[in-house]
């Protein structure tokens, strides 16, 4: 599934003013609406003509009336998941858009342009028309100051866009990030359409580390299948941590026992991992990842702006330094895997090795399969 204008950006301070908008006049009926107002230099100011009691009892108050009148589009109703997972209160109304996944403790899984692991939140286009995400609004609860506002972006039927929750706000079309974050042993959040209406209240239960809080048609379940960007299906985790996505860039070489092949400009032997550009075209793989593991196969991020020429080789240092095209993991020489994957975590190449000797290189034949016993060649072809 395609995640356009979703590419995550560096955090931008949580002063940046709010987008065009944020401040515009409430239409009729605002005190039967539950969208929160914003506190001074956010992005919606408190209605002066509207103490906060009031706000609160009509917040309160607009779930029972609309449950009473509007039984089928807006109901208050218990969710759950499997039984392990505690009950959930939903307000939900029948909703273009949609809350669909919630990370609430991303642990080495899933960065940000600048290399952090922020929560993250997924809505979803659940009609089969597009929609205009502008002024969506997200927030912990209905009086919360600090909430993100959607700007313009068209949402495709059944297109996935991301939010980071790292109480930084950024509303830039290639990245997101809302000015508050989540608490890993459970939290609300509420979503509300451009006129103000809540359309869903969730409850967030306890998350363990990489786990998820994932919409599964009408019911909500925690899960260890995290699917950013993608539908929330077995099949949808299966193509991030399998190599089953088509691609002209791979891993052709590993060496996790570096004393005297390759030398660092710092003058130090390294672990490496060598990809190779199959193709007759130069292949831009900024913002793709790189990772010791598959079940965490966004562990580090490649700098923006990494480019492979045509036919070409480009060499990655495991150094553990996460600087430049150094990772920030090394290569155990016991064995394991060196993992490749693209800018929505879909695994496209997989270097699982077992024990290697100093200096012996696990290298990629013509054939797609892999060998030692040819001999080290990083950053040229293997022969």
């Amino acid at each position: 599934m395609s995640m356009p204008n979703t590419a995550p950006r560096p955090p931008q301070g949580a002063n940046r003013p709010q987008p065009q908008g944020a401040n515009r006049p409430q239409p009729q009926g605002a005190a039967n609406r539950l969208r929160p107002q914003a506190s001074p230099g956010r992005a919606r100011r408190r209605h002066p003509m509207l103490p906060f009691a009031l706000c609160c009892a009509a917040a309160l108050a607009l779930g029972v009336v609309l449950q009473a009148l509007m039984p089928n589009g807006f109901s208050l109703r218990g969710a759950s998941g499997n039984a392990a997972v505690e009950a959930v209160a939903e307000i939900h109304a029948s909703s273009t858009v949609q809350l669909n996944e919630i990370m609430s403790s991303n642990n080495r899984l899933f960065l940000d342009a600048a290399g952090n692991t922020p929560d993250w939140i997924e809505l979803r286009n659940a009609s089969d028309s597009a929609v205009d995400l502008a002024g969506w609004t997200l927030a912990r609860n209905a009086t919360e100051s600090h909430m993100f506002v959607f700007p313009a972006q068209t949402l495709a039927p059944g297109e996935c866009v991301l939010v980071f929750a790292d109480s930084t706000y950024s509303d830039s079309a290639d990245g997101y990030h809302a000015p508050f974050s989540l608490k890993a042993e459970g939290d609300t959040l509420m979503l509300f359409n451009p006129s103000g209406v809540a359309v869903e209240a969730i409850n967030i239960p306890s998350l363990n580390k990489n786990t998820v809080y994932r919409r599964v048609g009408d019911v909500w379940e925690v899960s260890s299948e995290y699917t950013p960007g993608m539908g929330n299906t077995a099949e949808s985790y299966q193509a991030m941590i399998s190599a089953v996505t088509p691609t002209d860039v791979v891993i052709s070489e590993v060496m996790s026992g570096n004393t005297s092949t390759l030398q660092a400009d710092d003058g130090r032997y390294y672990d490496y991992i060598e990809l190779a550009n199959l193709s007759g075209a130069d292949v831009d793989i900024g913002g793709w990842y790189l990772s010791d593991s598959v079940e965490e196969n966004m562990a580090w991020r490649i700098p923006d702006g990494t480019v492979i020429p045509a036919g070409g080789h480009l060499v990655f240092y495991a150094s553990g330094n996460n600087t430049g095209l150094h990772t920030s993991f090394s290569l155990a020489a016991e064995g394991e895997e060196a993992v490749l994957s693209n800018r929505l975590g879909q695994v496209l190449s997989i270097a699982d090795y077992d024990i290697l000797d100093e200096n012996q290189a696990y290298s990629r034949r013509a054939d797609g399969s892999y060998t030692t016993e040819l001999s080290p060649s990083p950053g040229a072809g293997n022969e």
